[in-house]
């Protein structure tokens, strides 16, 4: 994909914004977490990261900015926030405004946002109608709104998608639909959460070359990410943020010439990119391989969906085959990286393994010798998710791990391992969103399944936890378990895969009817 510039004929005429924070802090209410005495100042056209440990209000500083602080999660606000915005456009909201002090709906006129799960930010159920929504609800002309979904779908590299179903599309191919939503109104400010968390390497290109169309636009933009090396090249600033404080305030020629010490020391990612570690690897699917005494295997699996009925755009798709397996071997005792594209059916795979879906009539899937329902694989899998907090049932940290273990676990033990002890009496939903991937993957370690599924585990995780949880997938592999992890994250890979399984050439095939 590659994403088109803008035609100045057609386009709208930018908006140009500056932020400014003064003293600012905010305690939540639920947990006592928050940030304190936050001050910068970032002028029109300026690009910041903001980076740190997880918990530490990256995520924060974004909802404070975009008004859902306070507006949305109640706590003790003070200090202020200034949204500056020049637009040339007459509709466009010029003036100054603080967000917590204004209606929602104002600020929506100044800035908009990616989120870090996008699947929490739609509205709608087509990619189509979710690029309308925001004018549509604004009351703008059809025929604008029609105009800007074309120039948007073209700009972000997305229009392959505009007659597809959201529930149709992957992680990474959402946040992409994520990103041109957030271009559809025209603000001045675009707020980014983890925009790389689900991306593989071709949308994470698409997404650079996003980033300096919105730079040369003159947007005013602020990334939270712990990926850092995708960003090189295009940031201006930086904050390092730990424990709600900013830790340092860094120009990105400073920030990107940080020692390794340093790096360390703040628990940041690799500020260079990791490539894929030269790992044995099945690059075809169907060539033979000696089968285990232990250990997963596919044969002839076959997974098509149905879509919906109803046209979007004048297509009717009947059915998608997402996967066509011939022979896959999953061995006992080993971490499997399973690599693909966006939408090559990764998480289908693992929804297939542990039971969430049944491939097509005449496949079978072994463990261990024997043929499994889907029933008695989903007995015998755990599966972390890429959205956890699907997974999320229980009023306190501590009773999620122990909900449903077949034994008393190791509670605290488990906490520690993931960097979560002293949360144990808070509510899951309190956490952040990398501490919630920590408390989801202890819990699937605490059920002694015969196999594991991670779905991008190390989404929005930074480096010290990065290598936590790869020690866990170590120890789950030492015990004898079939251990599988689905990720674009190569960082991970080196750290603890012991092979690849490689979905490239399946690109999904579509039936046009």
């Amino acid at each position: 994909m590659v994403v088109a510039m803008m035609h100045s004929s057609s386009a709208a005429p930018e908006t140009r914004s500056s932020i400014t924070a003064r003293n600012l802090s905010f305690r939540y209410a639920a947990s006592g977490a928050g940030l304190h005495n936050i001050s910068f100042s970032l002028n029109p056209g300026r690009t910041m990261l903001i980076t740190g440990p997880s918990g530490c209000g990256k995520s924060t500083l974004l909802r404070l900015i975009n008004g859902l602080i306070p507006h949305f999660d109640d706590g003790d606000l003070h200090g202020e926030i200034l949204l500056d915005s020049h637009g040339l456009a007459p509709t466009s909201g010029a003036g100054s405004m603080n967000p917590a002090k204004v209606p929602l709906h104002r600020s929506a006129e100044f800035s908009a946002t990616v989120f870090q799960n996008p699947r929490r930010q739609f509205f709608t159920d087509t990619v189509i109608t979710e690029l309308a929504f925001a004018l549509e609800n604004a009351g703008t002309d059809p025929g604008r709104i029609r105009n800007r979904i074309d120039e948007v779908a073209r700009t972000v590299g997305i229009e392959d998608l505009l007659g597809r179903r959201l529930g149709e599309l992957s992680g990474g191919q959402l946040q992409q639909v994520a990103c041109a939503c957030a271009l559809m109104p025209n603000t001045g400010i675009i707020l980014f959460d983890e925009p790389t968390a689900s991306l593989d390497s071709e949308a994470i290109a698409t997404l650079r070359e996003l980033l300096q169309l919105l730079r040369s636009l003159g947007k005013t933009i602020v990334i939270a990410e712990h990926r850092i090396a995708p960003l090189h090249g295009l940031v201006d600033d930086a904050l390092i943020i730990d424990n709600g404080e900013i830790s340092a305030s860094l120009s990105a020629e400073e920030f990107f010439a940080i020692s390794e010490q340093q790096r360390q020391a703040w628990g940041l990612r690799s500020l260079t990119p990791v490539p894929l570690p030269p790992l044995p690897r099945l690059h075809n699917l169907s060539e033979p391989e000696t089968n285990p005494t232990r250990g997963l295997v596919l044969d002839n699996v076959v997974f098509s969906r149905k879509s919906p009925g109803g046209a979007l755009r004048g297509i009717r798709r009947d059915e998608r085959r997402i996967l066509d397996i011939d022979h896959l071997v999953f061995p006992a005792g080993e971490v499997t990286a399973v690599i693909g594209p966006n939408g090559t059916g990764k998480t289908t795979l693992g929804r297939l393994i542990c039971g969430l879906e049944k491939p097509q009539r005449g496949g079978s899937i072994r463990l261990n010798g024997k043929r499994l329902s889907a029933a008695e694989r989903n007995r015998r899998c755990q599966m972390v998710m890429q959205d956890v907090s699907r997974q999320l049932f229980s009023e306190t940290v501590a009773g999620e791990i122990e909900l449903g273990a077949k034994e008393p676990p190791p509670t605290q033990s488990l906490l520690e391992q993931m960097d979560l002890a002293g949360l144990d009496k808070r509510h899951p939903r309190s956490l952040s969103g990398g501490q919630r991937q920590r408390l989801v993957i202890a819990a699937a370690k605490a059920q002694n399944a015969d196999v594991y599924v991670f779905d991008e585990p190390t989404s929005g995780i930074p480096w010290r936890h990065l290598e936590s949880i790869a020690q866990r997938l170590e120890e789950l592999a030492t015990a004898g378990a079939v251990v599988i992890v689905i990720t674009h994250d190569n960082e991970l890979i080196e750290a603890a895969a012991t092979r690849i399984a490689d979905l490239s050439p399946f690109s999904p095939h579509l039936a046009f009817h």
